[in-house]
């Protein structure tokens, strides 16, 4: 009987966590849609309009991203609304994920903290209501992490070893940086003394799975690997005057609650609460290898910090977990008064930044859509180095123009005579320039001579060719 009401009170209290986060997530909902979010968008509504993934979709992304958000359109929606309540979901299954594997590692207390801090840790929540493969990704990979922990000694449940392979093979297709958490894996299995069955069933689920991935996409493979590997390796080598170690000493500003908290769990680390727990100490690779991700991408934005918010979650919650734990003891009611601090303050600190962050789509964005809208006709091929504007005009970009953003003309992806050689063979007879379109050198030269009409309003000329009577 008291074990019935103790996990009744503890999913009473998962499910009001995860209330609260919905509250804070759906706050900044109502917000313009940036860059990527606009590229993602075209490139799966090129997709589900019958253009291949990888040639002609530029695809920037291992197609699990947008198998991923395909499946969710089914259900939210084909829309910017319904794409971005989809992944807000994804966030909440993170949530759940967090929960999972620390209560596996340290406890109830444990899990429900990695549950509660997920939303504090910058920047998740910023990206709990933005469309990105980095947030989706992690929340495969916590739910293959849970898994795998759940498979371990003293709980020996072989089957979970297989469904965490698929779920981390799945993870890495979604993006590549969740093959870090083999780091962790490996760390907790090995203080766990895996069985040999279980790495067995794990890494042939793994590979099996994987295996199954590119067998989906044959046929296409050259041209994934050309837009998911060799692009971003090309990328890699432009000049980038900004500082990944400044970037990311910037994710542990002192105004963020979990610094706090990081650092009291530090301590506690440091005094022994974890030392009857290897597993604990193990877990503690994850931040520290997530650390070594970021200091070696290049170029770092702020999407790619969703993969540390993650990976300090786990560590800081199990501390926590284990402190708390100590009967009748100060440093037990020292830590959930602490947590209880830094997890409230967290959400009113996020709670604020999405109100902040709220805007309309600018009204260059709106005119632009409705001269698409009055130009063209609905499902034509429509170019715009600003995808959003055919997505919100009901027009499909051609697949090698989803992603213009200016790095891709500078690793030298992209080129005027590329781009015009799509609009050539793609029969494009307008075209909206806003951002690489406007500053490419070469570009504007090219629209011109292609393109006999053009208007103007703001920073937005569109290029087109006058309807034939």
């Amino acid at each position: 009987m008291k074990r019935r009401v103790a996990l009744a009170l503890e999913f009473g209290a998962l499910a009001l966590i995860l209330l609260i986060e919905t509250f804070v997530y759906v706050h900044g909902l109502p917000a313009a849609a940036d860059f990527d979010e606009s590229v993602y968008l075209a490139a799966v509504d090129a997709f589900r309009h019958g253009q291949e993934l990888g040639s002609p979709i530029f695809t920037a992304q291992p197609p699990g991203f947008y198998w991923l958000l395909t499946a969710g359109d089914e259900v939210f929606g084909n829309s910017l609304g319904g794409v971005r309540d989809f992944v807000l979901l994804l966030a909440l299954f993170a949530a759940i994920g967090a929960y999972l594997t620390g209560r596996a590692l340290a406890g109830r207390g444990a899990g429900l903290a990695a549950a509660a801090l997920l939303a504090i840790s910058p920047p998740f929540a910023g990206f709990a209501t933005k469309i990105s493969a980095d947030l989706p990704s992690m929340t495969v990979g916590l739910l293959a992490l849970g898994a795998f922990v759940y498979c371990l000694p003293p709980r020996s449940r072989p089957w979970l070893a297989a469904v965490s392979g698929i779920l981390l093979a799945y993870a890495v297709s979604v993006k590549l940086t969740a093959l870090v958490l083999l780091v962790p894996i490996a760390g907790v299995a090995c203080v766990r003394k895996l069985h040999r069955r279980e790495l067995l069933l794990f890494a042939s689920a793994f590979l099996g799975a994987l295996g199954a991935i590119v067998l989906a996409s044959v046929g296409r493979l050259h041209a994934l690997w050309h837009d998911v590997v060799s692009y971003h390796s090309a990328a890699r080598r432009v000049p980038d005057p900004s500082s990944n170690a400044s970037a990311v000493a910037g994710y542990f500003t002192w105004r963020s609650p979990l610094t706090w908290l990081l650092a009291a769990a530090a301590l506690g680390l440091a005094i022994g609460i974890v030392k009857r727990s290897r597993a604990v100490v193990a877990i503690w690779s994850f931040p520290v290898v997530a650390v070594g991700a970021l200091l070696w991408q290049r170029p770092l934005h702020d999407n790619h910090g969703v993969l540390l918010a993650v990976a300090l979650v786990l560590p800081v919650a199990c501390v926590f977990g284990l402190a708390v734990r100590q009967p009748r003891s100060r440093v037990a009611v020292a830590a959930i008064a602490l947590l209880a601090l830094g997890v409230g303050a967290g959400y009113a600190k996020e709670w604020r930044r999405a109100g902040r962050n709220t805007s309309r789509e600018p009204a260059e964005i709106r005119w632009a859509v409705a001269q698409v809208d009055l130009r063209t006709n609905p499902g034509e091929l429509v170019a715009s180095d600003q995808p959003i504007v055919p997505f919100f005009a009901h027009r499909q970009n051609p697949g090698e123009l989803v992603d213009t953003a200016v790095l891709r003309f500078q690793s030298g992806y992209l080129t005027p005579a590329m781009v015009a050689e799509v609009l050539r063979r793609r029969h494009i007879r307008l075209v909206v320039a806003m951002r690489a379109f406007a500053v490419v050198p070469g570009m504007e030269a090219a629209l011109r001579s292609t393109y006999p009409a053009r208007i103007r309003h703001g920073a937005v000329t569109i290029y087109f060719k006058p309807a034939a009577h």
